[in-house]
């Protein structure tokens, strides 16, 4: 062999490019390392075996049409085929050249390849990525240096109810009303140095009807070109729902702030948080846990935070501003109250239900008084107590009139125990006069019958003389 044919041979033989030749029955009479590294197990000889015979390829049946196409007049072809080898897929782009003699008969296949699997992973991921892009839920546009538009994705068309084709024609003025632009040279200037800009409009869709949206801006150099990406987001539905919240906030608070009866809005977290992190003997028996340590309990009493409350309770008990309440707490608790803040924790820690509860308490002024407490775990606030609602009811009155009407009814208990006495006496005393009537008219009857017996003896001895 030729010292050029040597150098020949080296070079095709150890590129990272495949070359492989077949001969007119498409066996292999050449394959370079590469290839053989690639398709062939160790120490495994190539030549002479069908190219189509060692590999799955999902394109098998085109890539045979492509090349058995091939004529004197077309006698090159390039294809790109995935292959499966062992338990790897692959992808490679082919060029395959076909020889033929002067009879028109194919000669031989040179086909140089290269292993493109890195670039179509790239290419996969580019693709998903504007797969993604364009089925994005938001509007989105690319703008040039002079906000002239480059794209617009499927849902920037939609949500503005323009095709693709009419939205290739708009530049960013054509997008937001003018009454937002400005001066259009200082906006994008702000865009330019913040980097990003967000704020909510209106724009006016195709059908004239106006659409809420929220715009993010950002400004970004590329490849020495300012490009401005522009995000648009129709908030309409999230602002309908946001009002709604918003109302029924404001019920809510004007319901809180102007009811009858006093509400506490509490956070009890820090003590949720305390109690699940006491040792589970004392978790499991909470209320033998606070009797024997009742330090704990007014250390668990400051741990809920008071986080407002209404008018009422400012006024119930005897504050002068919603201020002096708050920093007035701990002179509203009696001994007695302790023990229902003792129960109270004790419930809400076992039960899922509010709990109820009549005690005492004290206004700033110091007058006591008889309140029924009702506090439950706000829902969605279980688990950490983060929100507790109280309603206090004043049920002093009730509470005086209830011992006024247990002194009234056990007076006429003694009342009616004294008339019972006398009544049961004169009972006694008829029924006493009643027998000796009944042994009086007795009495007489026996002695009727007497004089009756008598008066008939006489009568014989009279008749006897």
């Amino acid at each position: 062999m030729r010292s050029t044919d040597r150098d020949y041979l080296n070079i095709i033989d150890n590129p990272e490019d495949f070359v492989v030749i077949t001969d007119s029955q498409y066996r292999i009479i050449y394959a370079n390392k590469t290839y053989m590294q690639t398709f062939a197990e160790p120490n495994i000889d190539l030549e002479g075996t069908e190219i189509f015979s060692r590999v799955l390829s999902a394109d098998i049946e085109k890539v045979k049409n492509k090349i058995l196409g091939l004529t004197p007049d077309e006698s090159f072809v390039h294809f790109q085929e995935s292959l499966i080898i062992g338990d790897n897929a692959i992808w490679l782009d082919w060029n395959v050249k076909a020889l033929f003699d002067q009879k028109a008969n194919l000669r031989e296949l040179v086909g140089t390849g290269r292993n493109i699997s890195e670039y179509k992973n790239h290419e996969n991921i580019l693709n998903l990525f504007k797969y993604s892009l364009m089925y994005a839920r938001i509007g989105t546009y690319w703008l040039n240096g002079v906000q002239e538009l480059l794209y617009v994705n499927d849902y920037g068309c939609k949500m503005l109810g323009y095709s693709r084709e009419q939205m290739n024609e708009y530049n960013w003025e054509n997008i937001i009303p003018a009454g937002y632009q400005g001066n259009s040279e200082e906006f994008w200037q702000e865009v330019q140095n913040e980097d990003f800009k967000k704020y909510d409009i209106e724009l006016r869709r195709k059908s004239g009807e106006n659409l809420l949206v929220e715009i993010m801006l950002q400004h970004q150099e590329f490849a020495g070109i300012n490009y401005k990406f522009v995000f648009i987001n129709d908030i309409s539905e999230r602002k309908l729902l946001m009002d709604k919240l918003e109302s029924n906030e404001n019920k809510f608070r004007s319901l809180f702030e102007n009811s009858p009866i006093s509400l506490w809005e509490e956070d009890g977290s820090e003590l949720k948080f305390y109690l699940d992190n006491l040792p589970p003997e004392a978790r499991k028996d909470l209320n033998s846990h606070f009797e024997d340590n009742p330090e704990e309990l007014f250390k668990c009493a400051e741990m809920v935070k008071v986080i407002r409350v209404n008018q009422k309770t400012v006024e119930m008990y005897e504050a002068s501003s919603n201020q002096e309440f708050m920093i007035s707490l701990n002179k509203m608790f009696t001994e007695r109250a302790i023990e229902t803040m003792k129960d109270e924790i004790c419930w809400l820690y076992s039960n899922e239900k509010p709990f109820v509860a009549e005690t005492e308490q004290k206004t700033l002024n110091g007058k006591l008084m008889d309140v029924e407490i009702t506090v439950n775990i706000a829902p969605g606030n279980e688990k950490d107590w983060k929100r507790l609602y109280a309603a206090i009811v004043d049920i002093t009155e009730r509470k005086k009139v209830e011992n006024e009407l247990r002194i009234h009814r056990d007076h006429l208990a003694e009342l009616v125990e004294e008339k019972t006495a006398e009544i049961q006496k004169k009972y006694n005393e008829l029924n006493h006069q009643f027998s000796v009537m009944v042994n009086r008219e007795f009495r007489i009857k026996e002695l009727r019958d007497e004089i009756k017996d008598l008066k008939e003896k006489l009568d014989i001895f009279e008749n006897l003389h």
